[in-house]
């Protein structure tokens, strides 16, 4: 109990950290330039990881990378971060949840359902990815969807709310392209196992915060939920 409280109080006081599993870092696209391009993103399988059955089965962009969480540590910024990038490509919806809605989410059949959220190789018009927002009285609803083209160029979007700056949408350049998701459940709610089972070679990509600022935040987002 002693050993426990300790670590309590030194996660408390810590500054908020990141950590990143066996994750490259990555130059802002933002600062692109003919004599300075944009490395080679290392999200992509090599030969050693090769790609699982299931993805090479439903001629999917096989998911590379994972963000598990946690819940209000910064994911969700994370991973538009990552969108930025010219060979990243978004899946149909960021919160995927496939391995913490479902009980054998390993199983072939179940399988089979996730690769729907994901893009296809053989496709040629645009990747795009669903996108709610929390409106003032509470409730959730739809928006814009973020797209990326393949070809080299952005897919128009709406202007942006009034008070936001929209980040920069860079377009993929040419295959092979990266994918993945981030659902901030399954740091604490998937088993590891199977997650191991589906995606050997993923990476996994785990923010952390001092807990009483992300409990604090988490308050203050099921408040404005009315929860």
């Amino acid at each position: 109990m002693l050993s426990r409280r300790v670590l309590e109080v030194a996660i408390g006081i810590a500054i908020p950290l990141t950590i990143f599993a066996r994750f490259d870092r990555i130059q802002s696209v933002s600062k692109r330039d003919d004599n300075h391009p944009t490395p080679p993103l290392k999200l992509l399988p090599t030969e050693l990881s090769p790609e699982p059955q299931w993805c090479t089965d439903a001629g999917i962009i096989c998911p590379s990378f994972l963000l598990i969480g946690e819940r209000k540590c910064g994911t969700t910024s994370l991973f538009h971060y990552l969108l930025q990038h010219p060979d990243v490509l978004p899946p149909r919806v960021k919160e995927v949840q496939h391995f913490s809605k479902h009980k054998k989410p390993a199983a072939p059949s179940s399988l089979a359902k996730y690769a729907l959220s994901f893009p296809k190789k053989d496709d040629t018009g645009p990747a795009c990815m669903e996108q709610l927002e929390l409106r003032a009285d509470g409730t959730v609803g739809p928006v814009a969807p973020l797209c990326k083209s393949r070809t080299g160029r952005v897919v128009p979007l709406p202007p942006p709310r009034p008070g936001t700056t929209p980040l920069p949408i860079s377009s993929p350049r040419s295959p092979p392209f990266a994918t993945g998701e981030a659902s901030a459940t399954y740091l604490t709610m998937a088993e590891p196992l199977e997650v191991r089972r589906a995606l050997p070679h993923a990476k996994l990509v785990a923010m952390l915060r001092c807990p009483v600022a992300r409990a604090a935040s988490h308050y203050a987002m099921l408040a404005r939920f009315q929860v």
